[in-house]
Order: C-alpha cells, then sequence, then structure tokens
C-alpha cells in the first residue's frame, strides 16, 4: 500500500474510476490501481 497520507487521494481515484461501474469491472478497477501502487503484493499475483 502506498504511505499513508496518499490514501484519501487513492480513494478518491478509485471512486471517480467506478462510478459508472458494476459487477467484476469494479473489481477488475479497485484491484489494477492498488496493485499499480503497491510497493510489493505478497497476496497478490503482480
Amino acid at each position: 500500500m502506498p504511505p499513508t497520507r496518499d490514501l484519501t487521494r487513492l480513494f478518491m481515484d478509485i471512486i471517480h474510476k467506478i462510478a459508472e461501474l458494476s459487477g467484476n469491472a469494479v473489481v477488475k478497477v479497485i484491484r489494477e490501481k492498488l496493485v499499480a501502487v503497491s510497493v510489493s503484493c505478497p497476496h497478490l499475483p503482480c
């Protein structure tokens, strides 16, 4: 995860991107965004 100071911006960006999506599209966008900003992702395939 990114530093705590960046979480608000990250979540606002995610909310904006998923506003008109549903189902698997929401999951895909959230996962892609979190993986992109993660330093490492030991529990997710990178």
